[in-house]
């Protein structure tokens, strides 16, 4: 019993690293494209979505948020599963809500992107990216 307990804990360590690095890559990545001149806001324009929704309300989804503001990409609604109902005049809806149609949906929650995708996939004809994917495009 307290072996299973101990393999149960050492996974959830092993998962909360994984994320962790997962986030310090993405971050990293993202000094670079600044670095380097460029801004998340190419991505969106040099793809023809104007209209964008967030999926995460935390660090990476609120960033992304920040960073498009005064460009010509428009955050319509953030997504999230918390109790969360606007952010700086943004709405946001949970994920059974009904999600409107935008241009593409960012998935800020990489860790998770494979599970979220198939979730939405079901609910919206959106275009679903991962901010993973944004950023290393560039």
């Amino acid at each position: 019993m307290k072996r299973d307990k101990n393999i149960k804990e050492l996974e959830l360590l092993k998962d909360s690293y994984d994320k962790m690095k997962e986030f310090y890559f993405i971050l990293l990545q993202w000094i670079y494209v600044h670095q380097q001149g460029m801004t998340l806001a190419e991505y969106f324009i040099s793809n023809r979505f104007e209209r964008i929704a967030i999926y995460g309300t935390k660090e990476l989804g609120l960033s992304l948020m920040r960073e498009l503001r005064g460009t010509e990409i428009r955050v319509d609604y953030f997504i999230d599963k918390n109790d969360i109902i606007e952010i700086d005049g943004i709405k946001t809806v949970k994920p059974e809500d009904n999600i409107k149609s935008v241009d593409v949906i960012v998935v800020t929650s990489v860790h998770y992107f494979s599970d979220i995708r198939e979730e939405l996939r079901n609910r919206t004809d959106s275009k679903v990216v991962s901010i993973e994917d944004v950023i290393f495009s560039l």
